[in-house]
């Protein structure tokens, strides 16, 4: 997956990587019932799924690269540069984070719907 196109900040792409990775690893948690503090940390949320999804964490090492595209660039407070490049790889990132965690999810999600 590219980022493509000529855009005068790339930052948005990143913010929505993170944002994407963090909602997948939380869904994760509440459907192993899995409580959590408040918190955009992705590493934390990827380690407290470990003990239930073993390999989880070597399976999305890296992700805490999206951590400073979190809340700090989204409003301004510290506003992280990315590159075309970068972002690109942000989004690939977070593709795969999405798609383990849809598998994962796929087998309870599938159960719950009617026949």
């Amino acid at each position: 997956m590219i980022v493509a196109g000529e855009l005068p900040s790339y930052e948005a792409a990143s913010f929505h990587a993170q944002q994407a990775v963090e909602k997948a690893l939380k869904a994760l948690l509440t459907r192993h019932q899995v409580e959590f503090r408040r918190t955009h940390d992705l590493g934390e949320l990827r380690d407290l799924a470990e003990p239930m999804v073993p390999g989880i964490s070597g399976a999305l090492a890296g992700v805490e690269a999206l951590i400073p595209h979190a809340v700090d660039s989204r409003y301004l407070l510290d506003e992280v540069p990315v590159t075309a490049e970068e972002a690109t790889r942000h989004v690939e990132m977070a593709s795969d984070a999405l798609d383990r965690v849809r598998s994962l999810l796929r087998e309870y999600l599938e159960a719950g719907r009617p026949a």
